[in-house]
């Protein structure tokens, strides 16, 4: 039987639970009221079928050491963590592992079926403004109001781990370097140093490809923000990239792993990084984010009706836990009251969009932002998940913003100066949802001063802060 403990600690007003099993270490900080104490947590019922299924508020620890421990700790990600599982990472992304195979093709409800589309998409020839591709996509009739939002990577730190081989001439000898090294180390009976010097005298090639992400978005104009359709395009580009084996070895490889280990030698000289082939585009998804978002709420209920069917029982404590006595049970509920008086994060987030100033302003939520979007089995136990990550839209940099310097005028100033920036009002809440440019500290302090009467903030988005710093969410 696995046995759950959860350390609760008081700090600073609020409680840390870390919830500790055989199998992971987690961290939440939630405010619910409690003196400190301690409680072990054994025989949830239904039996809990992953270490952290049943906490919404946990999040993985985020230092080094701990990197071990973060595979599928947020399969069921609720409104208090942070950050995306590794899991449900979108294949196209730094140093993809790609192998030419889009990332979501379980049969679901949100992917829009544009019959030609990819054909189409596939015959554009690349250019720097992708205007042709933008009159391609407007050209059917579900994305007649297509508009570039954004585009992510185009650089060496986004490629495919697939490598071509080329002859010396430049003639193709394989599509894939590793499957090739196999192939010829079979042709050696397993011998990797004869093989490593056979092909190092040849002098192949590789090349490398570089992707491109390109979002493109159909917006359909209600007063919904999550109502558009959002197209993701992959642009690939390849070039000689490296003489194959021609580096310095420490050793003879002995062993195909060392092969693998060896084949991408030097770069060629920047004159002899030519193309291998046009550059050229696919078609990877054409989604509709509100159904998407819906599917994702979907699922979301489920777990929700689980949870609030379970109960714990109770069989050690330092201290009462909100008056848990040893020996008794208690439901999710009451050891975690108030996890679910927000709907799942993906829809909060354009709900507070909507209900902020950044949607009563009309700014148009797809314009700002694109969303990164994963769909993810869990192949032991078919669990499914659903998550999406936000990607700002804006092309220039934009500086970070310290929440502990400055006075309280300075702070805001600089937060207003960011909306500003990106013309849309309380826009800085926004980025304080995803990446480090705004962090929590800001939102803190905004809701602190203005209750403190220091600065003025506009009703509707008092509320949306404040729910925030009641339970809070990002990416």
């Amino acid at each position: 039987m696995a046995v759950f403990r959860i350390e609760v600690q008081r700090f600073d007003g609020q409680t840390k639970f870390i919830l500790r099993t055989d199998l992971a270490i987690s961290r939440a900080w939630v405010g619910v009221k409690g003196t400190a104490s301690r409680a072990t947590v054994i025989a949830p019922n239904p039996p809990i079928a992953h270490p952290t299924e049943g906490f919404p508020f946990v999040e993985p620890l985020r230092a080094p050491s701990d990197a071990f421990m973060l595979e599928g700790l947020q399969k069921l990600n609720h409104n208090g963590a942070h950050g995306s599982s590794p899991l449900t990472t979108p294949v196209y992304s730094a140093r993809s592992r790609a192998k030419g195979r889009p990332l979501m093709k379980a049969p679901n409800g949100y992917e829009v079926d544009v019959p030609g589309l990819a054909q189409a998409v596939a015959a554009c020839v690349p250019e720097p403004t992708h205007r042709a591709l933008i009159s391609c996509l407007r050209a059917f009739g579900q994305l007649s109001d297509a508009k570039l939002a954004t585009t992510r990577g185009g650089d060496d730190g986004h490629y495919l781990v697939r490598r071509k081989v080329l002859a010396s001439n430049g003639a193709v000898v394989h599509e894939d370097h590793q499957v090739w090294i196999k192939e010829q180390l079979a042709l050696d009976a397993g011998d990797a140093s004869k093989t490593f010097t056979r092909l190092l005298d040849a002098k192949y090639l590789l090349s490398k490809c570089q992707l491109t992400k390109i979002y493109l978005v159909h917006d359909k104009g209600t007063d919904n923000p999550a109502a558009f359709v959002q197209v993701a395009i992959r642009q690939e580009d390849e070039f000689i990239d490296a003489r194959a084996f021609d580096k310095y070895v420490w050793r003879t490889p002995a062993n195909l792993a060392d092969l693998l280990d060896a084949v991408e030698g030097d770069p060629v000289p920047t004159g002899d990084r030519s193309r291998v082939r046009p550059p050229a585009y696919m078609l990877e998804a054409v989604v509709d984010v509100d159904a998407f978002v819906a599917e994702a709420e979907a699922i979301d209920a489920q777990v929700r009706k689980l949870l609030h069917q379970r109960t714990y029982k109770v069989t050690g404590s330092i201290a009462p836990l909100d008056g848990a006595q040893t020996g008794e049970v208690k439901t999710h509920s009451e050891l975690f009251p108030g996890w679910d008086r927000h709907p799942h994060k993906s829809r909060r987030l354009f709900n507070d969009w909507k209900n902020s100033s950044a949607g009563r302003s009309g700014a148009r939520l797809c314009e700002h932002w694109v969303m990164q979007l994963s769909d993810w089995t869990d192949p032991t136990n078919k669990n499914r998940a659903l998550g999406l990550v936000p990607m700002w839209t804006f092309p220039q940099k934009i500086a970070r913003i310290d929440a502990s310097k400055g006075d309280t005028y300075t702070h805001f100033g600089k937060l207003q100066t960011l909306d500003r920036r990106v013309k849309v009002p309380f826009g800085w809440y926004f980025y304080m949802l995803h990446g480090n440019l705004v962090g929590d500290g800001s939102g803190k302090r905004v809701v602190a001063d203005a209750e403190d009467g220091l600065i003025v903030l506009p009703e509707h988005d008092y509320r949306v802060l404040k729910a925030w710093r009641e339970d809070g969410y990002g990416f």
